[in-house]
């Protein structure tokens, strides 16, 4: 889920994670050196924190994109350089010394995105108690579900939704899914029209 769509707890759980991991790229570019060659020296906390690394780089990637971060780089071409055009830094951690992009410019991206989860947890703690937050989560799961069903199916649903067709379609779901809760809850409270 989208940064601001969290709750509190998975807010801090992300901060959390974004920080150790930044911690262990830190520590693997302290134990590292290039060598003459311009090949990448390890030594043995650079290979312990780079299986960490490894472990974590998946979810690393989600968080931060679900942050907003883009962790693209554009690298132009040098001699002696084996990568080249736009890259996503995250998968090319390793080689970012061959590429001569900063050790810092991927620790900038990750409190980047730290910053985003540290701004946002206010308003996660507002969403994770509001129970209007709540409601409103089931009534769009309720809206959205028939543009899922079309997606298993094989359509594109993002193209339908919003498609003019769409969009109205999305209008009416909604006045009818409110309205009918509405109803129900006076209905609960026996209040009959």
């Amino acid at each position: 889920m989208h940064y601001d769509k969290i709750t509190f707890w998975a807010n801090k759980r992300r901060s959390s994670f974004l920080t150790e991991f930044k911690l262990h790229i830190i520590d693997y570019f302290k134990n590292t050196n290039m060598s003459e060659f311009g090949f990448v020296n390890d030594n043995e906390t650079a290979q312990k924190k780079r299986k960490l690394i490894n472990e974590d780089i998946y979810q690393a990637q989600k968080f931060i994109h679900l942050s907003g971060i883009d962790t693209t780089y554009n690298v132009l071409p040098a001699p002696n350089q084996s990568i080249c055009g736009k890259i996503n830094i995250l998968h090319h951690i390793f080689e970012l010394r061959s590429t001569g992009i900063s050790d810092k410019y991927i620790i900038d991206i990750i409190e980047r995105a730290i910053g985003v989860y540290k701004n946002d947890l206010t308003r996660a703690y507002w969403r994770t108690f509001n129970p209007l937050h709540w409601l409103l989560v089931v009534v769009d799961m309720i809206v959205k579900f028939p543009y899922q069903i079309l997606q298993r199916a094989g359509f594109d649903a993002n193209r339908i939704e919003n498609s003019k067709f769409g969009k109205v379609f999305k209008v009416i779901e909604y006045i009818i899914v409110v309205t009918s809760g509405f109803l129900s809850i006076l209905y609960y409270f026996g209040i009959k029209f």
